[in-house]
């Protein structure tokens, strides 16, 4: 890489900082960002006056009436996040002016607050004028400020707002404000949530929202003397496109213009538009759509471009700006971290350097940095820092506020980490990852041994080799008194080492630990489950640990854990009596996940279970590849104590009718999200319908009945269920529903939200598939597999005329009939333009006419994975497929097994737009000598990590030819079985140095060579010779 390059990722990075938008999802249809919630500890700030004070008694009884009504709600502490992230927008003519009007606002950003357009400018005609004074008042509750008044820098609001350009309205009455002051980071911020119009509607429908804000434009009146957070749900709602607006009916239209209409999902708030006001009880709101985010984000960018310019210079006045910096897999090495530290980043506070091929050299230039005082978080995690870089760390002595540190799968062996364990400047460490290195009994005890990291809390030292000794050795530290995690997975500790951690009596705060794959058997578990002092415990995990009905008696029976929310045995032997001991407890009223999959338990254990009455908080249960039968799932549909539970794994089991029946029976489960009883082989139709038909489970997202045999009864009665209105996701791979089945299925008008629908190998036909393709509901659909269901040209031409998946991204249509009439309608279809992967493989019937068609296709811009192996492809298709200028995302091309000769292979090799091209198969193709040539000749494939040419003729100038390529410096898997390549090409491929990550050479064996060859190939020890002698078995 370029330094230019690595300039452009450095800038890009600390551009995405200084944005402050966190984007965690991006696609043509939907952008969020993610928000920040501050710590709980932080001490509220002290209060100012906004109007005159109230007395203390009429304050304190004004708070007790905050509700309004079930829909709207009085907010009274707005110090706590979300609430405190709301706030004023003070609004003058001019500062001297003492009247003044006000805004609702909200922070989505440290330093950027989104708002109404008309809360910060005129309605003057031609041109909106914006109010020249303005301030933004975080968390202003009644007469208080909870913050400072906080500086706006500068505003932004859309062209077409400010001068009177709206075509249908107030569409772009929306705005932004930069602050002076980034006071997010105080008051934390939301997300935001942008979609197109088209899919508003859909996503919104999903959630429940609230709008919430402050009631008045206008100042109250001084005997009133109070400025009100109010929020309120909103019940219904309608979706107007054309003006992209969201109108919903309110209990009262005064005020809240400017605050924000949001959404909370998994303790994350997200904003999706601004509202505007209302009348008579009927408000709207402008919203937040992804060409509207654009806009926002390119403001913002070119806002703070002079900052980034200071900064990239080393010349910034306010070098608090950048706390934060992700660099991720950037490949920086040693002249990009010099740049990077470069940078006036004296504030920095996290740094994610992770995967960036940094050594000990780039290590010590790290450590020995003294700009990065402020430095708490940093992740150097997939470098080969090894123990060099592990004593350059080990003797900084500038990062005394370090907090966090990763330096997981970083080649560190015993002396590195003992010289990390030396360190004493790191004394508010709380977080150490040295998962997936080579540190040992010996490293893990010089660890262990460290006496200055009182305050660690996390500490993770999987797959370590570390045996029982460090274990035994563990017991005497005293310093790690706060330890709240602590992961060993995959480690060497056996029975001593479980026995010694159970004994521990040091850590009271310990709230996870990771024990799992190291054969503690029962001793350990006998010990873990004695153990009295881990009163804290949240999180146990001991799969695959050898551990008997013994070892999962003792745990059963502990009384302490009282707090325990998850538990894995998973992958141990503790059969029926075990789990009998499980369900007989009664203190971890808070369990919510149980994991069990892989125990050998029958139906006994599983009706105890099922009969406890304790876990009424149990949201997870795993009972997946045991031997539960009819009985033991006939238990589990009578159980009504797990009202709360949202996913229910019982797959590769043995259950049949009866038990299916007795599942479909169930009436608690009302919060049930996923149900998966894969490979359950007899549930048949009964049982299927039985599932089917419950209307109970109106929060189903997931089912998975792959390999069930139901038969078309279950699969009409799946179809016909109308109360799973949220199913995202259906399995009926293999499940014998038939063309019947699939028409039903086709019909089905419930599932709006469907996203994967799986139905290989149920010989639906082209009566199925042409139900499905007239399907018009699933607008969400972005995963289709009708493999193996022995559909013709018929079938996919009605499939290739949807219209309706506008979002799909998989279609696997492999092992049917089609051809080139089918395949052309496919590649007709110009309304997936997401399309990432398409498989026609095993067709045997699409040839050039078909393939030119899809080739044709200039709307598939997202395509990465393409197979159209065995089918009659020749030259002519194989022409139209390089010639293709839209694939620039392609990653695989799968033309095994076609009729291409030297012609099409010769066209494949010249493509120069599959910049991205990782895998090409071209195996069983007719192509020689003369096409590898040119095919090794191809220097635009740099990603390339795998290519097939098995059976394709070829001799030694070909082979000879691919060993001198120099491009494929990625390459890792080279096949050349069954062709005509004899010694020229083992010394080629043997000796190519530029294939640095090659793990295969496929293609040679005894025959290829005589005697003499064979030894004289050993003795020249070229630097692929191990991989071509262990894999042809010289």
């Amino acid at each position: 890489m370029e330094i230019s390059d690595k300039h452009k990722l450095i800038e890009e990075a600390i551009q995405e900082e200084l944005i402050g938008l966190m984007i965690a999802k991006k696609d043509p249809k939907e952008i969020k960002t993610i928000g920040f919630k501050p710590l709980e500890s932080i001490n509220t700030p002290k209060k100012s006056t906004l109007l005159s004070q109230e007395k203390e008694n009429e304050e304190k009884e004004e708070r007790k009436r905050n509700t309004v009504s079930d829909q709207r709600y009085r907010l009274i502490d707005t110090y706590s996040f979300p609430h405190r992230a709301y706030g004023l927008i003070l609004v003058k003519e001019a500062e001297d002016e003492t009247a003044a009007k006000w805004g609702s606002g909200t922070l989505i950003a440290p330093d950027i607050v989104l708002t109404a357009a008309h809360n910060i400018y005129n309605d003057e005609k031609p041109i909106r004028k914006r109010y020249s004074y303005l301030k933004f008042i975080p968390a202003a509750n009644r007469d208080e400020k909870s913050f400072r008044e906080i500086d706006i820098e500068t505003v932004f609001a859309p062209a077409n707002f400010v001068n009177h350009q709206e075509e249908l309205g107030d569409e772009n009455d929306f705005a932004l404000l930069l602050l002076k002051t980034p006071i997010g980071r105080e008051t934390g911020y939301f997300g935001l949530h942008a979609t197109t119009a088209a899919e508003s509607a859909r996503k919104l429908r999903e959630k429940e929202l609230l709008v919430v804000g402050y009631r008045e434009m206008k100042p109250p009146k001084e005997s009133e003397g109070k400025f009100e957070q109010f929020e309120e749900r909103i019940t219904n709602f309608e979706v107007e496109r054309k003006i992209e607006h969201l109108r919903f009916k309110t209990l009262s239209s005064v005020g809240l213009a400017g605050s924000a209409v949001y959404y909370e999902e998994s303790d994350q708030y997200f904003v999706v538009g601004v509202h505007l006001g209302g009348i008579q009880n009927v408000d709207s709101a402008c919203l937040l759509t992804v060409e509207k985010f654009e806009q926002l984000y390119d403001w913002i960018k070119e806002a703070k471009m002079k900052k980034l310019e200071k900064i990239l210079q080393g010349q910034n006045e306010n070098p608090e700006e950048i706390k934060s910096l992700d660099l991720t897999q950037k490949s920086l090495g040693a002249a990009g971290l010099k740049l990077l530290l470069g940078c006036n980043l004296k504030c920095l506070e996290e740094a994610n350097l992770s995967t960036n091929l940094l050594a000990a050299k780039e290590i010590e230039a790290l450590s020995t940095n003294e700009k990065w005082q402020n430095l708490q978080k940093l992740n150097l995690s997939e470098n080969q820092i090894g123990d060099e870089g592990c004593q350059c760390l080990g003797n900084n002595k500038t990062w005394k506020t370090l907090k966090a540190l990763n330096l997981r799968k970083c080649n560190i062996s015993k002396a590195g980490i003992s010289a990390i364990a030396k360190n004493e400047n790191w004394y508010q460490l709380e977080e150490l990852d040295l998962g997936i290195n080579n540190i040992e009994t010996e490293g893990a005890i010089a660890l262990a041994n460290n006496s200055t990291w009182s305050n660690l809390k996390r500490l993770n030292l999987s797959a370590n080799k570390i045996k029982s000794e460090w274990a035994i050795a563990i017991e005497k530290n005293g310093t790690w008194r706060n330890l709240e995690e602590l992961r060993l997975a995959n480690n060497l500790l056996q029975q001593q080492g479980g026995i010694a951690i159970g004994s521990n009596t040091t850590w009271t705060n310990l709230k996870v630990l990771n024990l799992s794959g190291n054969r503690i058997g029962n001793p350990g578990a006998d010990a873990i489950g004695e153990n009295v002092t881990w009163t804290n415990l949240e999180e146990l995990i001991l799969y695959t640990n050898a551990i008997g009905v013994k070892g999962a008696t003792s745990i059963g029976s502990n009384t302490v854990w009282r707090r325990l929310r998850v538990l894995d045995l998973s992958s141990n032997s503790i059969r029926n009596d075990g789990v009998v001991a499980l369900g007989q407890n009664i203190t971890w009223e808070n369990l919510e996940q149980l994991i069990l999959s892989y125990n050998g338990i029958g139906d006994k254990g599983t009706a105890a279970l099922a009969s406890n009455t304790v876990w009424k908080k149990l949201k997870v249960l795993d009972l997946s590849a045991n031997m539960i039968q009819d009985e033991g799932a006939l238990a589990l549909g009578l159980n009504t104590t797990w009202e709360l539970l949202e996913k229910l794994s019982i797959s590769e089991n043995q259950i049949e009718e009866k038990g299916a029946i007795g599942l479909g029976s169930n009436s608690a489960w009302k919060n049930l999200k996923v149900l998966d009883l894969k490979r359950n082989d007899n549930i048949n139709d009964q049982g299927g319908a039985a599932i089917g038909q419950n209307k109970t489970w109106v929060r189903l997202e997931i089912l998975n009945l792959y390999s069930t045999q139901l038969g078309a009864y279950a699969g009409t009665c799946i179809a016909g269920n109308s109360a799973w209105k949220n199913l995202k996701q259906i399995d009926l791979a293999y499940c014998a529903i038939g063309p019947k089945g699939g028409v039903a299925i086709g019909n089905s008008t419930t599932w709006e939200n469907l996203e994967k629908l799986w139905l290989a190998g149920n010989q639906i036909g082209d009566e199925g598939a042409k139900s499905i393709g007239n399907n018009t509901v699933w607008y969400n659909l972005r995963d289709l597999d009708l493999s193996s269901n022995d559909i013709s040209d018929e079938g996919a031409v009605s499939l290739g005329r949807n219209v309706s998946w506008e979002n799909l991204e998989i279609l696997y249509l492999s092992s049917n009939r089609i051809g080139d009439m089918g395949a052309a309608s496919i590649g007709s279809n110009a309304c997936w333009k997401n399309l990432r992967v398409l498989s026609l493989c095993l067709n045997n019937l699409i040839g050039d006419e078909g393939v030119a068609v899809i080739c044709n296709n200039k709307n598939w811009k997202n395509l990465q994975f393409m197979s159209l192996s065995h089918n009659k492809i020749g030259n002519h298709g194989a022409v139209c497929i390089s010639s293709n200028t839209t694939w620039s995302n392609l990653m695989e091309l799968d033309l095994e097994s076609n009729n291409i000769g030297e012609e099409g292979a010769i066209a494949i090799s010249k493509n120069t737009i599959w910049r991205r091209l990782r895998v090409l198969r071209l195996s069983q193709n007719n192509i020689g000598d003369v096409s590898g040539v040119a095919i090794a000749n191809n220097n635009v494939w740099s990603e390339l990590t795998h290519l097939h040419l098995k059976n394709t003729d070829m001799g030694d100038v070909g082979g000879s030819a691919l060993g001198r390529n120099e491009s494929w410096k990625k390459l890792k898997g080279l096949f050349l079985e069954d062709n005509r390549l004899g010694w020229k090409s083992v010394v080629a491929l043997g000796g190519n140095a530029n294939w640095g990550e090659i793990a295969e050479i496929y293609g040679f064996s005894a025959s290829n060579l005589n005697a003499e060859r064979i030894n004289a190939f050993k003795a020249m020890k070229l630097v692929n010779s191990h991989l071509m002698i262990k894999l042809s078995r010289f």
